[in-house]
């Protein structure tokens, strides 16, 4: 659940965009035939602009915004924003070619609608990289790559508006620039923080084996504070060239000395992680997400984990149990084999120590596991919390998992508030 600061700038932003482009377009919209085609038109251009600038500012990796919404949340509104952008940048020429065959008048293929052209060309590829990616196979680094071409589109479609506007003349026009500056800044803010975090790298510590398909690595601490719960972005050096930044959960505490993270071999990065050594040196950008017990004080916790999912929850658990005054705290973990079970050791051991402390594995694909078996479907969650919902709720694991665990929850009366999940999904 956003924080009311949060949805004011949610709200603040959404009035720009669909209000200033109002100023802009500089005709009436009480009007009709032709004459509204093309008011429609320019207004549904400059607010496709402003969303696919905005889109850039909700993803800048930036303090005061991480404190006002965790960037896995931000990534989320940067995939709206996205699909809206390219919705209303789609609108633009139906609205245009409509008012011209309305005024039957022909529109020639000049250089300037060219450019708007391939500006909109250039922006479905992108589109199609992001949401059919995995059906292409469309590796990471090359989808993150062509990504940084948005900057293309907005500067083609910058270029475009300027020679092409009729309604950018006198202050409108002062105005415009002006906008263009803020995504400029927007530019340069992306580029300093690349250079701030690409050179100081970290040590190795130890590479441990935590199952068949998942390393960890503990590391140099930096000097930055960090919760339990949230991840970083990490990269490393395979050969000649360093790999693009990925992000991984913390799994130590706030107490111990050094960092430590879990890597699932499954992506470009992950499946080379097990090529790092101790004494590798790597870099490290974060901390960033809002998922902590920490920020969300209360007596009793239930966490619900599916999978590699553990690995935040591991963090959450350790600064929790170091306490002096512990909370009732109970543990859902469901994997597919009784072998994927990570930190079982960890667990076990906190949760034998205190007395509140309840733990259950959950195991889909292992007919002789002696313990609870099968899907950790949302009805199964009352009755493995003993008819008591009571408490905050942390949820993290597979996406369709999180998301049906959260709407049953809500069907059942837990308030929004006291449901935190981690939306880890940043991949076409």
């Amino acid at each position: 659940m956003l924080s009311k600061l949060a949805v004011v700038l949610l709200a603040f932003f959404a009035a720009v965009t669909f209000g200033l482009p109002l100023l802009l377009v500089d005709s009436s919209f009480f009007t009709t035939g032709a004459d509204l085609l093309s008011v429609l038109g320019r207004y549904v251009a400059f607010v496709a602009f402003l969303v696919l600038t905005w889109q850039y500012v909700w993803t800048a990796k930036l303090k005061f915004l991480e404190r006002l919404i965790s960037y896995d949340r931000r990534v989320a509104i940067h995939r709206t924003l996205g699909f809206l952008g390219i919705l209303f940048l789609s609108l633009h020429p139906i609205f245009v070619l409509g008012a011209y065959a309305a005024w039957e008048v022909p529109l020639t293929l000049s250089p300037v609608i060219l450019l708007g052209f391939i500006a909109f060309l250039i922006l479905l590829m992108i589109a199609g990289s992001t949401f059919l990616g995995r059906i292409w196979g469309v590796r990471y680094e090359s989808w993150k790559r062509l990504h940084w071409f948005n900057f293309v589109v907005l500067t083609i479609a910058f270029v475009h508006s300027l020679l092409i506007g009729s309604d950018l003349y006198a202050w409108r026009r002062v105005f415009w620039i002006a906008l263009w500056g803020i995504h400029l800044l927007v530019l340069m803010a992306k580029f300093w923080h690349k250079i701030r975090v690409w050179v100081p790298t970290y040590k190795v510590l130890d590479v441990k084996r935590l199952s068949s398909s998942v390393i960890g690595l503990k590391l140099e601490r930096p000097a930055w504070r960090y919760l339990p719960g949230q991840f970083v972005f990490l990269t490393a050096r395979f050969g000649k060239h360093w790999e693009s930044w990925h992000p991984f959960s913390l799994t130590s505490s706030i107490a111990e000395k050094n960092l430590s993270v879990a890597i699932k071999g499954v992506g470009d990065f992950s499946t080379q992680a097990p090529k790092i050594q101790a004494g590798d040196r790597i870099k490290v950008d974060g901390p960033y997400g809002g998922f902590s017990a920490q920020l969300f004080p209360d007596t009793r916790y239930v966490l619900v984990a599916g999978g590699v999912g553990i690995t935040p929850v591991h963090g959450i658990l350790k600064s929790l149990y170091i306490r002096q005054d512990p909370p009732e705290v109970r543990l859902i973990y469901s994997v597919h084999h009784e072998a994927d079970i990570l930190f079982r050791q960890d667990l076990e051991s906190w949760f034998d120590e205190r007395a509140q402390w309840q733990l259950t594995y959950i195991v889909s694909s292992q007919p002789d596991w002696p313990g609870e078996k099968g899907r950790l479907t949302p009805e199964r969650i009352v009755p493995l919390c003993e008819d008591d919902l009571s408490g905050t709720f942390f949820l993290c694991g597979p996406l369709a998992m999180v998301r049906s665990l959260r709407r049953y929850l809500i069907g059942r009366g837990v308030p929004r508030r006291r449901i935190r999940s981690e939306q880890f999904v940043f991949l076409p």
